[in-house]
């Protein structure tokens, strides 16, 4: 394929050809289109150089796939890489893959790409009046069909924050809409369990890995609102972002540390050593002409 270089913020490649992402590029009558028959991952990627985390967020694009009763057909991330490599220049972009059923069970891959804004230092959350249900057959998938995430964001907007927890139809908090959300307290680092309906995220699980490495405790468990009101720190992550401190949360009578949270810099310290550690892996296996040979 050939590569080109873009001066503009947007890239768009639709099944390996590269097109202007200010047109019209799918048909309005896609199944993916009309009723959300699809699922995405999205990440950052620095540099234009593979993300590290590559083969997780491939699994467990499969694994929404299998949960939609989508049949990927064996590719992936991984084998569709190749499409977007070369495409990205040096900084930061916010990449997204989606697959979406086309017609006669045939399935469109997509590409997009634009430039990442700089993460936040620390944000605010609000608590959201929509609902998961941990017992939804389609719970734990990244599909695009995200109406009910796209109207507790609006509330977080609407209240001046970046984002908003949604609690479970049980009470209990589940995540956010666009993050996994963490509590530290007590020298313990707590997250809800995938059970609870949460999206299974790249950075929290790798996070939950580094801390229990790294001498932090670690647990999975139930989270109600009379815990945010008892917790020292709290965050939030996801694979563009990677883990940003909460300073509020409106509505709970608390006032976090934020960046200053000595478990906050502690944890991010762990995760960026993980990051930077697998990368150089990746980086290493690459410039390796044996590599891909090896076992």
């Amino acid at each position: 394929m050939k590569r080109h270089r873009f001066e503009s913020a947007d890239i768009l490649v639709v099944d390996g050809q590269v097109l202007d992402g200010s047109r019209p590029a799918l048909l309005a009558n896609l199944p993916g289109i009309l009723r959300g028959e699809g699922v995405f991952e999205s990440f950052l990627v620095r540099d234009g150089q593979r993300p590290p985390f590559l083969d997780l967020h491939n699994t467990r694009l499969h694994h929404s796939a299998a949960l939609l009763r989508m049949d990927l057909q064996g590719r992936g991330l991984s084998e569709d890489w190749s499409h977007l490599a070369g495409l990205l220049g040096a900084g930061n972009w916010r990449v997204r893959y989606t697959v979406l059923r086309g017609l006669q069970r045939s399935l469109i891959r997509m590409w997009t790409a634009g430039v990442a804004d700089p993460p936040p230092h620390e944000v605010d959350l609000v608590l959201s009046n929509c609902r998961l249900d941990p017992a939804h057959p389609l719970a734990g998938a990244k599909t695009t069909s995200r109406a009910a995430y796209q109207v507790a964001h609006a509330e977080a907007v609407e209240a001046g924050a970046f984002d908003a927890i949604l609690p479970t139809i049980d009470g209990d908090l589940a995540e956010c809409t666009s993050s996994n959300l963490l509590l530290w307290s007590d020298g313990e680092l707590r997250t809800a369990p995938l059970e609870r309906g949460i999206l299974g995220g790249v950075t929290r699980q790798i996070l939950l890995q580094s801390c229990l490495v790294g001498g932090l405790r670690v647990r999975e468990s139930k989270i109600w609102q009379k815990d945010l009101a008892q917790t020292a720190e709290v965050l939030v992550t996801n694979a563009v972002i990677g883990v940003i401190p909460v300073c509020r949360i409106l509505g709970v009578d608390q006032v976090f540390p934020g960046a200053r949270g000595p478990a906050a810099v502690r944890i991010r310290e762990i995760y960026s050593e993980v990051v930077a550690a697998r990368a150089r892996a990746a980086s290493s296996s690459s410039s390796d002409p044996a590599a891909e040979s090896k076992p």
